[in-house]
């Protein structure tokens, strides 16, 4: 491992770390460390197409699973019955889910579990540092993460064997390129795009060409970490618990102005979670408020709608919660970007829009 990886390892409590191009190419990496072939992996509906990408590229097969209420993480009760290889569990909007249930389920069950940590990095579970569960953890340092450098990410693992297997494959990948951050972006364009402009059911007519969208344009989306990047990464680690810190506190600005005064339900971080965004639903003209917010060119998404309404025709999944999610979440930026005057003007502006 380099001095960087290491200190990464030491960060969260493991003994390997892989430094690699993102996210998508760590929870690859990970499942090929296993030689799955049309294998069952489980994930939670309510995820960013980055997460279901790495199953198609290597070869398996998502098993959507409804989350569950309290912290829209995967409802592992649901698979009951169900023959399940692998599990993907993603601390969603950086709420940390009940990692330590899902990791003994999947210890009793012989199931892989790959713990998702990108938009959680930093956060904890009954005092255990995420990105330390399961037999592998995965971290991105991409567009939005508590760590932003635009570029990489990081595959995390106590096990010799998995970390030798992942340097060998990863070895297999190219290199990354402006060309290939341009193409994904184009991708992810149309993606938005997608559950923005025509989202609920409708969407899932385009689910066909989406998916072999992305399936032609595979190897742009797996590559080797830049090494270029690795001065400005190694400095964000030492500033992690700060970019957690100012999150939290303009989480909390905007709960404080917003709470009982609109008709919206704001998602409170869980056991040792913090603001990743500040995540409200709104179960009235969710829509029109949202495309308010745009045209006022306020930072906010609606991430994540049911990801299999994207790519597989409906029928194969039954996930009402994240249903209920996609159709009423809205998120609002709380890093670094934003400042105490935007808080406070975007959040007279949702006031106002209720009021009105």
């Amino acid at each position: 491992m380099t001095k960087l990886e290491k200190k990464i390892a030491k960060l969260h409590n493991r003994k390997y770390c892989t430094l690699v191009g993102n996210g998508t190419t760590a929870i690859y990496l990970s499942l090929l460390s296993q030689g799955f072939k049309n294998k069952t992996v489980a994930i939670p509906n309510n995820v960013c197409m980055n997460v279901i990408l790495p199953i198609y590229f290597s070869g398996n097969i998502p098993l959507f699973i409804d989350i569950e209420k309290e912290t829209l993480g995967i409802d592992v009760e649901r698979l009951n019955g169900k023959n399940i290889d692998s599990i993907i569990s993603v601390h969603s909007y950086g709420n940390v889910c009940d990692i330590g249930y899902i990791e003994s389920y999947c210890n009793d069950n012989n199931i892989f579990l790959i713990e998702d940590a990108a938009v959680a990095q930093g956060m904890y579970f009954k005092n255990q540092v995420l990105g330390s569960f399961g037999s592998v953890s995965i971290l991105s340092f991409g567009s939005g993460k508590n760590i932003d450098i635009k570029h990489g990410g990081a595959i995390l693992t106590n096990s010799e064997d998995i970390h030798e297997n992942i340097k060998v494959n990863l070895a297999d990948l190219g290199k990354y390129s402006a060309s290939k951050e341009n193409k994904i972006g184009e991708i992810s364009k149309k993606h938005t795009k997608l559950y923005n402009i025509d989202y609920g059911k409708s969407v899932n007519k385009y689910a066909n060409e989406f998916k072999k969208l992305c399936l032609d344009n595979k190897n742009y989306f797996l590559y080797q970490f830049d090494n270029n990047f690795k001065d400005n990464l190694s400095k964000q680690l030492d500033e992690l618990n700060n970019f957690i810190e100012i999150r939290k506190e303009n989480g909390n600005y905007l709960k404080n102005r917003l709470e009982n005064k609109t008709g919206v339900i704001i998602l409170e971080p869980k056991y040792g979670s913090s603001y990743w965004r500040f995540n409200i639903f709104v179960e009235n003209h969710r829509d029109e408020l949202f495309r308010y917010l745009l045209k006022k060119k306020y930072k906010v998404s609606s991430w994540h709608h049911s990801i299999d309404l994207i790519f597989e025709k409906r029928g194969c999944a039954v996930t009402p919660i994240s249903d209920w999610v996609g159709e009423n979440i809205i998120n609002i930026w709380t890093n670094e970007d934003v400042d105490r005057k935007y808080l406070e003007n975007i959040s007279d502006d949702i006031i106002k829009f209720f009021k009105g």
